[in-house]
């Protein structure tokens, strides 16, 4: 049970506020009522603090000078604003003064827990995180002015920076927390668990004032900082207390990225308070990458910290959910963002291997032709570039047939009206093209081009959006769907860097560093078009003579097509008609072994893309030895050689 205030701690608190204090603040921070304030008003002020009676307007103030900035932070041992009342919590860590026992008990999850309560299944949140945090050395200041925490996604990483910038800006009055990180949407969200811990814990809430990418607290403030490295240089020496918090270091990117790190961390040599905490995922190409440098520092310097643990050690984490994630992600994203390892390739989303397995030596880029066409426009007129993409859809594969790329300036941008004049052409070359355009600065194009007939639809980028066009690109390599000529170098340079982001609602593609991604963006773009269309649109597949090996690897993916196939589940085995054609009789649990099977008469059968997807239909139509049959055409089952 917390003890009531005395005098002196009330007072010292509100010395500390540098203005006026209103009675409401006092009642929620110290749970003293009106009388008890009331009876201490001579004693508050004996110490310095006197009762101003302005009707609604009453207040608390000091009666002499306060909060001086060259004075350096209070004593944690012996200043009574900051020692905690509670005996339990102040004996919860006397090297950490009383910022440790803050964070476990009083700021509570989601769930109403206290952090504490939580950390019982977990003893490494206070061990190996927040304990290094807190020490403090002989002089009263961080014992580790560097700390670098590499955890796997799931173990709360914004969550510990937002109870940690909360706890250090509302404890000490003079703090100044910059939360930063590759863009302001990522650093938001520590400010979003600033606000979750204060909603849920209302003592806190008078004492908070929410501005933009700003929180601000008597005498403190957190603020949020992206890669805009021109103001991050002004940061720091204006309050005597600094911290920064780094979220997801790994994402900052050459270049502008590096140099915001190089001004944040420059800052915290203006004043002698000053403390660094890294929250993030292991990275890509250690031997390269100059967040790798920063953590090896962490990990050999006395002065820093380092926790880096391999996999997966928060007790909330289910297996259940680790292996839905090691199901969607590509195997390079999984191994760095879920077993927490730094990868050695340049890029995480797909490897050269699946490229390589996409590259057919037989296709060269067409200019025209006809059949069924697909294109998408990623428009970047002075820095990124313009991408236009054509794809074809045949033989159950979307084929590669043209990719077109414009580069602009600031003095010469690329020419919209020169873009739409490319479409035209393509449309004239590509009968029938249907295209996806990145409505940007194209609207009225997009107009003008649906007014000459041209099959155009706008594409909005957003988060979701975006999410879909990485699922689709990664399905459309990983199955093979997708076709590629040799010779599309910086194509394949562009694939080949992309790597996997994580956000709160999923993961996506993005280019690293100072790279580009303008051409697999246009490419992605195409790919979710084409699928769009064929998915749903009526196919036709025809089972081959001869003995098919059944690939274990497939058997849980082709329980719909078995079931659209023999009109029956897997264990029993069936005959008898479907959707174009007869089948003939096939043993029971065939797709549970690798067996040899004689499916022996030929069949076609319709509409398996409508009932598994066309990327997943075609792809097991190809393990199970199907061969897709193009509409308008007859179709004659090729002998499939015994094995």
């Amino acid at each position: 049970m917390r003890r009531r205030a005395s005098a002196e701690q009330i007072a010292a608190w509100v010395r500390r506020q540098g203005g006026p204090v209103t009675p409401a603040e006092l009642r929620v921070r110290y749970g003293v009522g009106d009388d008890t304030l009331r009876r201490r008003r001579d004693a508050l002020a004996r110490l310095g603090v006197v009762h101003v009676e302005a009707g609604r307007s009453s207040h608390y103030i000091a009666s002499e000078p306060v909060f001086d900035p060259a004075a350096g932070p209070p004593d944690p041992a012996t200043d009574p604003a900051i020692v905690a009342t509670d005996p339990a919590v102040r004996s919860a860590d006397p090297a950490a003064d009383g910022r440790l026992a803050f964070v476990l008990n009083e700021l509570r999850l989601q769930d109403g827990r206290t952090i504490g309560e939580a950390s019982t299944r977990d003893p490494w949140i206070v061990d190996n995180l927040l304990r290094p945090i807190f020490q403090v050395d002989a002089d009263g200041l961080p014992s580790h002015p560097l700390c670098y925490f590499e955890l796997a996604r799931g173990h709360g990483k914004s969550q510990d920076g937002g109870g940690v910038a909360l706890t250090e800006a509302f404890l000490y009055p003079g703090t100044e927390v910059v939360v930063a990180a590759a863009d302001v949407e990522q650093a938001s969200i520590v400010l979003d668990h600033i606000d979750g811990f204060v909603q849920r814990s209302p003592q806190l809430a008078a004492h908070v004032e929410r501005g933009p990418n700003m929180r601000t607290f008597p005498g403190s403030r957190v603020r949020v900082i992206s890669s805009d490295a021109a103001t991050a240089w002004g940061l720091g020496g204006v309050y005597p207390r600094f911290r920064l918090i780094c979220d997801e270091l790994v994402q900052w990117k050459a270049g502008r990225g590096e140099e915001l790190w190089e001004a944040l961390y420059s800052a915290t040599g203006k004043v002698r308070d000053a403390q660094t905490l890294i929250f993030s995922n292991a990275g890509w190409d250690a031997d390269r990458a100059w967040q790798y440098r920063i953590r090896e520092s962490a990990r050999l310097e006395p002065f820093a910290h380092l926790y880096a643990p391999e996999g997966v050690v928060a007790s909330w984490i289910e297996a259940k959910w680790i292996e839905q994630q090691r199901k969607l992600l590509p195997p390079a994203a999984f191994e760095r963002v879920i077993e927490n390892r730094w990868v050695a390739q340049f890029g995480d989303f797909i490897s050269a291997e699946q490229l390589d397995a996409c590259t057919d030596s037989t296709l060269a880029p067409i200019a025209s032709g006809s059949g069924v066409f697909f294109g998408a426009i990623d428009l970047g007129l002075v820095k990124d570039r313009t991408a236009f993409a054509i794809l074809q859809s045949r033989n159950g594969r979307f084929e590669l047939c043209e990719m077109q790329v414009w580069q602009g300036t600031r003095a010469k941008p690329v020419s919209i009206e020169h873009i739409e004049r490319a479409i035209i052409d393509a449309t004239e070359r590509f009968p029938g093209l249907r295209l996806y355009a990145d409505r940007w600065q194209f609207e009225h194009s997009l107009q003008r081009l649906r007014s000459r007939g041209v099959r155009i639809a706008r594409f909005e980028f957003s988060e979701t959006s975006v999410q879909r066009l990485s699922e689709s690109l990664y399905r459309s390599i990983t199955s093979r769907t997708l076709a590629l000529y040799p010779g599309e170098t910086e194509l394949r340079r562009e694939l080949l860097g992309l790597v996997v982001k994580e956000g709160p609602r999923g993961w996506r593609m993005d280019h690293r560093s100072s790279g580009y991604s303008d051409r697999a963006v246009a490419l992605a773009m195409a790919v979710a078009l084409a699928e769009e269309h064929t998915r749903h649109a009526p196919m036709r597949f025809a089972v081959a003579r001869g003995r098919i090996d059944l690939p274990s690897r497939t058997t849980d993916a082709l329980d719909p097509l078995w079931n659209a196939v023999f009109g029956k589940k897997r264990n029993g085995g069936a005959i008898g008609p479907v959707p174009g054609g007869v089948i003939a009789h096939a043993p029971a649990g065939v797709l549970g072994r690798r067996t040899p099977t004689v499916l022996g008469a030929e069949v076609t059968f319709a509409d398996v893309a409508h009932m598994v997807g066309v990327y997943d239909g075609v792809a097991a139509a190809r393990d199970l030895g199907l061969q897709r049959i193009e509409p308008g055409t007859k179709h004659q089952p090729k002998e499939i050689p015994t094995r």
